[in-house]
């Protein structure tokens, strides 16, 4: 039975609808309900409440938009569900049951009093087992806060019995426009299907809705290259190269061309790293045959035409992956090595787009602040160190997820070193270990 209703059979909501009093600081407020609980909320980009403006986005109308997709479901779990704007929307129009998930214990107090109806759990949406048949999870404006979006989703998948689809909403990328912390990434929609496909999951459909908002609907595979794909990339981390090897072989035979294509990707940074430039190549051109509409294939093929020294194929290559999605960050980076040496204005450019996709990666905000000391353009430089010290300890780095990023964007900034002032700037910058450990062919054993 499908789990939506009409206009005129809407559930009726009681009237818990809050008063505030602003606090001593301008971003904090209590909020007064007429049970005669208040709670202390601040507002932030985490997450917004109900009759206060702040930097949030406004999420109504993606609520709106899942539930017009009249999803079939006996329960509707709201993953990250804040204050509970969300969960209200879902009430007033739902039949199935309805749960929300939360981190945030202020969050939590409040959604249980803004909405009373519905059942609120305070617990880490990757470690909480939520018990249920014919499960559909909502994800709305999350995904960017976390540092590992994959890792996430895998373990909501994990730990969500029976969790049969999912709607993942995310605020489209834009790389003129700089994001505000704890936001840590933005995603164009090839990269939001990736990020699915790798946490086990089908893309049904995206849908790019008025409020700026992509809404992704996909459901659980039951390809057991899934598993596989998540056994070869724990490997990778591991340095086991040819049990990555071995793994991303068997996933060929998978009916499913996303996945291999996500496997092909996966020993081609095996090769890279192996310094097996040949078999890269063959391999990025799979996974470009496969997933034409992915840049990351291309892009891998312009890092290794300027790794064996051809500029000119190189530079075609980046600008043909940026035309296919110009807010991939690997893609960005890529560009901005490849403009390092002959246009200099460019590079800086695509740095600073790159930071702001991924203001967390400690790495790239230092090529976005060199860049910009060469072009003489300082202050801008230094804005952008500030703006990247909103993530005291940087984030995960985003450069090893792409095959010879890392090594390649490393070796960029050891040539900046060379100039002494800039080198005395960078280094007080303090970057961060992870991001300077680049991979390099020593880090692993040949296969």
């Amino acid at each position: 039975m499908r789990c939506s209703r009409s206009s005129s059979e809407l559930r009726p909501v009681g009237e818990q609808e809050p008063t505030y009093v602003q606090s001593r600081q301008r971003s904090e407020y209590v909020a007064h309900f007429s049970s005669g609980a208040t709670i202390q909320v601040e507002l932030g980009r985490r997450r917004r409440y109900p009759g206060l403006a702040g930097p949030a986005p406004h999420t109504h109308l993606c609520y709106r938009h899942i539930i017009d997709q009249r999803p079939h479901a006996s329960r509707i779990l709201d993953i990250g569900c804040g204050s509970g704007v969300g969960l209200r929307c879902l009430l007033q129009a739902t039949h199935a049951r309805l749960t929300g998930l939360d981190s945030d214990g202020r969050a939590v107090a409040f959604a249980r009093e803004y909405v009373p109806e519905v059942e609120v759990i305070h617990a880490d949406a990757e470690t909480c087992r939520v018990q249920s048949n014919g499960c559909v999870g909502v994800v709305v404006d999350v995904l960017g806060l976390v540092a590992e979006p994959v890792k996430f989703l895998r373990g909501i998948a994990s730990h969500v019995n029976h969790l049969e689809s999912i709607f993942l909403v995310e605020p489209e990328a834009n790389r003129e426009s700089k994001l505000i912390a704890p936001a840590r990434r933005a995603f164009s929609p090839q990269m939001l299907m990736a990020i699915l496909v790798r946490a086990g999951f089908v893309v049904d459909r995206i849908d790019l809705l008025s409020c700026g908002m992509y809404c992704v609907a996909a459901h659980a595979t039951r390809d057991p290259a899934s598993d596989l794909l998540k056994e070869a990339e724990q490997a990778y981390a591991l340095h086991q190269s040819q049990m990555v090897i071995e793994l991303c072989q068997s996933i060929r035979t998978s009916g499913n061309p996303t996945i291999r294509a996500e496997a092909a990707l996966l020993e081609a940074k095996l090769r890279f790293d192996l310094e097996q430039r040949g078999r890269a190549i063959a391999l990025l051109s799979d996974a470009r045959a496969l997933i034409p509409y992915d840049a990351r294939p291309i892009a891998g093929l312009a890092r290794l035409a300027l790794v064996t020294g051809n500029h000119d194929r190189a530079m075609c290559l980046a600008e043909q992956a940026a035309s296919v999605d110009s807010a991939e960050f690997s893609v960005l980076c890529t560009l901005a090595l490849v403009y390092a040496n002959e246009q200099h204005g460019r590079s800086m450019l695509a740095w600073r787009a790159a930071s702001v996709l991924a203001p967390d990666d400690d790495l790239v905000a230092q090529m976005a602040f060199a860049s910009a000391f060469i072009e003489g353009r300082r202050s801008e430089g230094k804005a952008l160190v500030q703006w990247q010290s909103q993530y005291p300890g940087g984030g995960v780095s985003h450069l090893n997820d792409y095959a010879g990023l890392a090594g390649l964007v490393a070796a960029a900034r050891r040539k900046y070193l060379t100039v002494s002032d800039l080198a005395v700037s960078l280094q007080a910058m303090q970057p961060q270990p992870q991001t300077d450990r680049a991979r390099t062919p020593l880090t692993r054993h040949r296969a």
